[in-house]
């Protein structure tokens, strides 16, 4: 969490991080839903505790620090009501996916997220978590908001000048107009070709034809591991994903972790990363859950990834 191009581990560094943390804590326990979130956080990290931790660095941690990033984010979504409770909850949120990052790495003290395969995921998870925040606020502010807030909505003031100002009133018409349409959901705005998401703290520029392209590419070597029905399956699931624009520059991310899912898949057996790829299976499904024509796909590569893996179904 950067504060002002601050070094980690100084003073000031420290001093800032700990105040903006105590903001953000002190507001989300403001909220009438605090001590139900935190009961169900401390029954979930009380199941966790009950099992036997693995070893620091070994997929089965990373699978278990993934789980504690779930239990910890899942409740606190339903203190959000506005903008200073959605930012208290992002500011928690990078808080908590350091902490399971430090106890993934087995280590006493915080030490920064390092570039890596297993820092992706864990950054993956929080972004996803991130993405539910946003969600969760929309849903708000399309409840509370009055039915007449579009009739009132304040008009710039234009120039009285003739046609010029006839030519402005009909371009902002326009531009309300196609605002409402997709406020109502009528209209769905075109993808940028290149959205921007960022990842462990930098900035990359993901184009999604390519990136759908390698997670294809990786797909197709699940075939030449003898499994023909998950190469299907999987390939479908990755089509989905790209087609499906209401999902926005979240397909990037999701594809990344169905492409992660295939390079499993396609290793030979005694070198799969068996319980990582079940954490993320879950993850994924827990996000698209509530987008029918995925999740009618996920419920078919469930069972094909157990029976691949060898696992049993549900995990």
């Amino acid at each position: 969490m950067p504060f002002g191009g601050l070094q980690f581990g100084s003073r000031q560094y420290a001093a800032r991080r700990s105040a903006a943390v105590k903001a953000a804590r002190d507001r989300l326990m403001r909220q009438p839903g605090w001590a139900a979130a935190q009961v169900e956080v401390h029954e979930g990290q009380e199941i966790i505790r009950k099992v036997e931790h693995p070893q620091p660095n070994s997929p089965e941690r990373l699978e278990r620090a993934l789980l504690m990033l779930d239990t910890l984010a899942r409740p606190h979504l339903k203190l959000i009501t506005d903008i200073d409770t959605l930012n208290a909850f992002l500011i928690a949120l990078q808080e908590w996916t350091e902490e399971v990052w430090t106890y993934y790495k087995g280590l006493p003290i915080r030490v920064p997220m390092a570039l890596g395969e297993e820092a992706k995921l864990i950054q993956a998870r929080a972004f996803l978590w991130r993405n539910e925040s946003y969600k969760v606020l929309k849903m708000v502010q399309e409840v509370t908001k009055p039915p007449n807030a579009q009739m009132n909505e304040p008009q710039p003031e234009l120039p009285d000048k003739g046609e010029t100002v006839h030519r402005a009133h009909a371009a902002q018409g326009r531009r309300v107009t196609l605002d409402r349409l997709i406020a109502d959901g009528k209209l769905t705005p075109q993808p940028e070709p290149a959205p921007t998401v960022s990842i462990s703290g930098g900035t990359a520029i993901i184009n999604l034809a390519g990136t759908y392209g390698n997670v294809q590419q990786v797909i197709g070597k699940v075939e030449q591991a003898g499994d023909v029905d998950l190469q299907d399956l999987l390939s479908q699931l990755a089509k989905a994903i790209r087609d499906n624009e209401g999902l926005g520059n979240n397909r990037a991310t999701y594809l990344e972790q169905v492409k992660y899912i295939a390079q499993q898949a396609a290793e030979p057996e005694g070198q799969r990363k068996t319980r990582l790829v079940s954490g993320v299976f879950l993850g994924l499904q827990a996000s698209l859950q509530n987008v029918a024509n995925l999740a009618q796909i996920l419920t078919l590569v469930g069972p094909a990834l157990a029976q691949h893996f060898g696992l049993g179904w549900p995990f």
